[in-house]
């Protein structure tokens, strides 16, 4: 005889939904197919169905998976909204913002397409930088007259790119 799971009710409430499936209190829940990550937001509360399983060192009650979500209680921001931690990059001379973590709740998909345009944008850059070295060793251009040469190759790669797609 085939032993059925136990499908257990529980209300959770996600303090953060990562890559893991959500996070409640400080256990990551697993996920059964269909459900995604991006199926959670952070501080949304959620009336699901789990199923628990074996015992295990890192859970001794055992894992618990979520099979089914039976409804949405309260919603306090956008549903799919993963999060994002990042670091701080830049630091002063007097080292202030080094090591400042920040936490930024973007969408999966605006914080790619940003890095892909932050990715053409410095690529066009240097295609300007370069066409613009080599007419400066070409015809000993000025400072002046390089920075000029160089904001008009620029203009004309960036409506270049525009035309392309």
């Amino acid at each position: 005889m085939v032993k059925t799971a136990e499908l257990i009710k529980e209300t959770i409430t996600v303090t953060q939904s990562g890559q893991w499936g959500p996070k409640v209190g400080n256990e990551y829940y697993g996920l059964n197919d269909p459900l995604t990550a991006t199926d959670f937001k952070a501080g949304g509360t959620y009336d699901v169905l789990i199923n628990q399983g074996k015992p295990t060192p890192k859970y001794p009650s055992g894992k618990k998976y979520i099979c089914q979500i039976v409804g949405s209680i309260e919603t306090k921001g956008q549903v799919g909204t993963p999060v994002y931690p990042f670091q701080s990059q830049g630091t002063t001379s007097s080292g202030r913002g080094q090591g400042m973590e920040k936490t930024i709740d973007v969408a999966k998909d605006a914080y790619w397409d940003k890095k892909n345009m932050d990715m053409r944008l410095g690529g066009l850059f240097h295609d300007a930088a370069q066409i613009t070295a080599s007419l400066v060793a070409v015809q000993g251009l000025t400072v002046v007259d390089a920075l000029k040469t160089f904001d008009e190759v620029l203009t004309g790669v960036i409506a270049s790119r525009e035309r392309l797609g």
